[in-house]
């Protein structure tokens, strides 16, 4: 069995990550846009707090460390290995704008379905109903902005 605390490290990862991309693309842009992706970069940094404190209190409180079935988490695991980080990991942003919004896009989707898929084994699920929303407007965003260029 594995414990929630992989997962918990794999959307921490996920979420500074998200930050460190919204960061170099705030250095890239101006005016909204600067302003936008500076909003952006500051609410991953706070999912990634909510995360870590998820996850010191998985590691304080080991009565009721949660598991989960091997093989859900391999999936999740894979997933995030295969769906999000790639597209995070690289130094290189997108020349274009419209393809470094579109990428921000595909990992927006793609951190979504991967938190409400570990929702459920989460002991804070009013936390992480917070983040999913919050993930869902940062979506919203930049389908407007990437409609607008």
């Amino acid at each position: 069995m594995v414990g929630l605390k992989e997962l918990m490290g794999i959307a921490l990862k996920i979420e500074g990550a998200g930050f460190a991309y919204y960061q170099k693309l705030m250095e890239r842009a101006s005016g909204k846009m600067k302003e936008l992706f500076a909003d952006l970069a500051e609410q991953e940094r706070a999912h990634a707090e909510t995360f870590r404190i998820m996850l010191d209190d998985e590691e304080k409180d080991q009565s009721k460390s949660g598991w989960i079935e091997e093989e859900s988490a391999g999936y999740l695991s894979s997933y995030a290995e295969i769906s999000i980080f790639p597209k995070l990991q690289s130094d290189e942003i997108p020349a274009s704008f419209e393809d470094a919004v579109k990428l921000a896009m595909d990992v927006e989707k793609e951190s979504i379905i991967f938190y409400s898929e570990i929702q459920e084994y989460l002991p804070k699920q009013r936390d992480i109903a917070q983040i999913i929303s919050e993930e869902k407007d940062h979506l919203r965003r930049l389908v407007r902005i990437y409609g607008e260029k």
